[in-house]
């Protein structure tokens, strides 16, 4: 009777293990459910709780870690989605997604050692991985083996032919090579690979204004705005372009149709405005800052902009009371305790303006702006 009893109480014990283990696995996979769920429907700060719960269940559960990098990513939040795929590496070291990533944010933050190492793991398995490859290309660019980049970048034109990054990078490196008959050739096959992509029509754009070819860099943004008439980036592209080229009507017409392009945004505003103030036009100038200020009364970058026009106006008393404006909002706003410093000066306060000046450098030491205006104070 002993036997059996203890016999049972074995077997009862087990099951309950047993049913543990099951409810565990059941939870996780219903949180990395609703975290996907979640994540499609682009809710990521759910979809981040439900991934972090199913994680806290099972700390080796890869799908989950992968799938929080993504969200990380999604949310902004660079060094969460380093440490997910940090995760990810380290529990399945032959996940080249993974890998890859981690290259990336290696070489952004210049560690192009650690990067390079990856890479070349990455390609030791998979030798024609073309994402590897570009990474390793521009890695080699960085470095200035412009000769190795370039084979780099033709070897993932031999692998696909429609690979339009790889011909970018290759002209990049040709042009760096004092190639530009060649360079030009390259770049322009992007547009017969893909004829509609912005990104290569303002690489062309870019490649004749830095040669000075500003005809042809005149038909290729044109031929962009034609292709995209509401991107309100390119309008601002191409009212600098012509603003360089001391063009001034289309200028203000590219300008304008920015503007008319997003009426909700104030970037096309905050341009027209410094173009107005540029060409001596204060009233326009004035009535574009305060229409930007009416879409973002908030926003202190327009704020302390204006204040620092009124001040290149010789209108001290109006700049002073804006940046105060300013100051009351945010105190440590850098600009704005800058342009302080600069008010001060401009009321012989030479005091003040070197205490804070002494400030500003210690928190920015590289700020040349800081450094001139400690030297006329």
């Amino acid at each position: 009777m002993n036997c059996f009893k203890a016999g049972a109480v074995i077997v009862l014990l087990a099951v309950t293990l047993a049913g543990g283990c099951s409810s565990d696995e059941q939870k996780k996979q219903a949180h990395f459910a609703k975290g996907q769920a979640y994540f499609e429907k682009g809710e990521y700060k759910a979809a981040k709780i439900e991934l972090k719960n199913a994680i806290q269940i099972d700390p080796r559960f890869v799908a989950a870690h992968l799938r929080l990098a993504e969200t990380s990513l999604k949310l902004g939040e660079a060094q969460e989605a380093f440490r997910a795929y940090s995760s990810v590496a380290e529990l399945e070291p032959g996940n080249l997604e993974a890998q890859l990533k981690l290259s990336t944010f290696l070489m952004l933050a210049q560690k192009f050692d650690e990067s390079r190492r990856r890479v070349d793991g990455i390609l030791e398995r998979e030798p024609n991985h073309i994402e590897a490859l570009l990474l390793l290309a521009t890695l080699l660019d960085h470095e200035k083996d412009l000769f190795e980049a370039g084979n780099v970048f033709r070897k993932v034109i031999d692998i696909n032919g429609r690979e339009s990054r790889a011909y970018l990078g290759l002209a990049r490196v040709l042009a760096q090579q004092g190639q530009t008959e060649e360079a030009e050739r390259v770049l322009l096959q992007t547009l017969v690979i893909e004829p509609a992509s912005i990104k290569n029509r303002m690489a062309v754009f870019s490649f004749y204004v830095s040669l000075r070819k500003f005809e042809k860099a005149e038909e290729h943004i044109q031929q962009a705005v034609a292709e995209h008439p509401g991107d309100v980036e390119l309008l601002i592209t191409q009212g600098n372009f012509y603003l360089g080229l001391k063009k001034i009507e289309a200028a203000e017409a590219a300008y304008r149709k920015a503007a008319e392009a997003d009426p909700r945004s104030s970037k096309p505003l905050m341009v027209l405005a410094g173009f107005y103030g540029s060409t001596g036009r204060k009233d326009q100038a004035l009535e574009m800052y305060r229409r930007a200020r009416e879409l973002e009364p908030e926003n202190v970058n327009i704020s302390s902009a204006l204040a620092r026009f009124y001040l290149s106006q010789g209108e001290v008393a109006e700049a002073q009371k804006e940046n105060s404006a300013v100051l009351q909002k945010r105190p440590k706003y850098f600009p704005a305790r800058m342009l302080q410093s600069e008010l001060s000066i401009a009321a012989r306060d030479f005091g003040p303006a070197l205490e804070l000046l002494n400030q500003l450098i210690q928190e920015e030491p590289k700020s040349a702006r800081a450094h001139y205006f400690k030297g006329l104070a």
